[in-house]
């Protein structure tokens, strides 16, 4: 019946009710369904025992595209908005999540939202204009079902289920039962939006929503923070996000400006400006990269910085320490999960002083960062200028081609667990060996390289790690 109604939706793009007799019931062993129905302040009611009004965003699901996790938080926050706003309390799937480009084509372990956000400690708040129409935490309002689960809920007798496509209309938003969402119709051949879902039509929410990640994610942070700490010779501790890998092969678009990434990217500069925001040598210095060498950050032990990145930790080597295993009937032993290392490493970010967190890139409305810093700021200018070069037909810039031989998936026994302070002599030239001007915060248009979004995304790290390590933790 579930696809006859899509054939419908295809065809039609208008609403289809069905009206079972007998009383809205809910499925056995979802207490979590029937709390958020009794507990939700978002959820309109006019007393007695009406039928709960519920929010299902399932059909879209058949066609959305997998995709990595700053797209799927930016879904997230569509779904969750749009079902709130309308005054119901939103049963959530799981997200859809690729594994080919952002985790070594393992199959994931992790599959709820609750696996990356934490229900119970993210808040949220429903505007009405300037009026706040509900607020609190997601878990009062937000149910997970799985695919099994949505499935024996919708076959169960209710009073009420309505499938829709495109904008929802006031009285149908208002309606009591269980609204089920999807995007439009193909027209002339060309899909909804349904890979972003803030993009469909008629895909309308007024809700904040603030992210907070998983428990796992933030056990994981605290020790590798401590021992920041602990090797910091100045007492702070900085995190720098340095995006290279897909975006510095000679396979990346011009347009995407890869040689001013390389220079951005570089020591050299991730040292300026680490100097040039407070941070100076003798800082202990995480690094969030996809870069395949780790010994490319080298340099800034030379330049007085105690540096790391995930390599240097076990408890974060330990997320991917099965991504090399070999998949059998979708198991590996041991863990790959890429996509909870990524939110562990900005939960690092996120407990170091605002000043002293370092973004590749700007952020866009679908991802946001929290940083005021970035390592492309420098080079705007002369990416602009690359570009123009790029349009009148004049540049003929060629990438150097990366050593891929020894690249593969991290092995834990290979990484050595021993590290370096920087030397003495290090540190007393690293300053005049630093430019130290004071460099400009990101202008407004800076902001409008949006097509260097995707720093949420893990995907160059899940696409090749080099075998070559760095033998000292900087």
């Amino acid at each position: 019946m579930f696809r006859t109604f899509l054939s419908i939706l295809a065809l039609f793009s208008f609403q289809f009710l069905v009206s079972n007799a007998g009383n809205f019931s809910l499925p056995s062993g979802q207490p979590e369904v029937q709390h958020i129905v009794d507990s939700c302040t978002c959820v309109g009611r006019t007393g007695g025992k009406e039928t709960p009004r519920l929010y299902m965003f399932d059909e879209g699901r058949k066609r959305l595209a997998r995709s990595g996790l700053s797209h799927q938080i930016s879904n997230l926050r569509a779904i969750i908005g749009e079902g709130l706003s309308m005054g119901r309390a939103v049963l959530l799937q799981g997200p859809i999540l690729d594994v080919k480009d952002h985790n070594f084509n393992h199959p994931l372990n992790y599959t709820k939202w609750s696996d990356y956000i934490s229900l119970e400690r993210t808040r949220f708040k429903v505007m009405k204009g300037q009026e706040v129409k509900c607020m609190g935490f997601l878990s009062s309002c937000v149910a997970e079902v799985s695919a099994s689960e949505s499935n024996v809920f919708l076959s169960r007798p209710h009073e009420k289920v309505t499938y829709h496509s495109g904008r929802v209309p006031s009285a149908l938003a208002a309606s009591p039962g269980l609204l089920v969402r999807g995007p439009g119709p193909d027209v002339n051949g060309t899909r909804d939006h349904a890979n972003l879902l803030r993009r469909l039509k008629g895909m309308a929410y007024q809700a904040e929503i603030d992210v907070q990640f998983s428990d796992e994610a933030v056990r994981g942070a605290q020790p590798v923070i401590d021992e920041l700490k602990k090797r910091s010779t100045n007492g702070k501790v900085a995190v720098v996000h340095a995006r290279r890998g897909d975006k510095i092969l000679p396979t990346t678009a011009l347009k995407r400006c890869p040689e001013q990434m390389r220079k951005a990217t570089s020591p050299e500069h991730i040292a300026k400006v680490l100097n040039e925001v407070g941070a100076e040598p003798g800082s202990a210095v995480y690094v969030m990269t996809d870069e395949v060498n780790v010994t490319h950050f080298e340099p800034l032990r030379q330049l007085g910085y105690h540096w790391a990145t995930f390599v240097h930790f076990p408890s974060l080597r330990r997320l991917l320490q099965g991504c090399q295993a070999k998949v059998e009937n979708d198991t590996a032993p041991g863990l790959c999960e890429n996509y909870l290392l990524f939110l562990t490493e900005h939960e690092i970010m996120r407990r170091v002083p605002s000043d002293y967190r370092i973004e590749t890139l700007s952020g866009t409305v679908w991802n946001p960062v929290t940083s005021k810093t970035v390592l492309f700021h420098d080079f705007n200018a002369e990416c602009s200028a690359f570009k123009a070069t790029l349009h009148q037909g004049k540049n003929t810039q060629v990438l150097p081609t990366p050593n891929t031989n020894s690249i593969d998936v991290p092995s834990v026994a290979r990484v050595p667990h021993s590290f370096d302070r920087p030397s003495s002599n290090s540190l007393a030239g690293a300053k005049a060996a630093i430019h130290s001007s004071k460099r400009d915060k990101p202008s407004v248009m800076s902001s409008l390289l949006s097509f260097y979004s995707t720093m949420l995304s893990p995907r160059a790290r899940g696409n090749q790690v080099s075998t070559r390590r760095e033998k000292k933790f900087g």
